[in-house]
């Protein structure tokens, strides 16, 4: 099976390539909205790689463009589901967006 190298820009501004293989999803939720006339989908996506960082993103195709923008957190972090919360927050997903990636990282 070949692989789909992803690009991802961080909020740092930093771009990273990654392999999905290596970096399995964990968790994910999506919404659809309307913005500037035309419809907009979002996917907020949680992968851990087998070292333990996770990697949090939203992935939103908004038409031409798909922007990716996300965050790496560390090995072993306690608190995932506050890092969930929180970055969705930050990138204005509303909170039922990121309850529902949380609920999926759960099981």
């Amino acid at each position: 099976m070949v692989s789909r190298i992803m690009t991802i820009r961080l909020s740092s501004g930093l771009k990273i390539e990654l392999d999905p293989v290596e970096w399995p999803e964990i968790g994910s939720a999506c919404r659809t909205s309307v913005q500037h006339g035309g419809y907009v989908a979002e996917k907020l996506i949680v992968r851990r790689h087998d070292d333990g960082r996770t990697l949090i993103y939203i992935d939103a195709d908004p038409g031409a463009d798909i922007l990716v923008q996300g965050d790496i957190f560390p090995s072993r972090i306690r608190e995932l589901e506050s890092y969930v919360l929180r970055f969705s927050e930050s990138h204005g997903l509303p909170e039922w967006v990121a309850e529902k990636c949380v609920e999926s990282i759960r099981g």
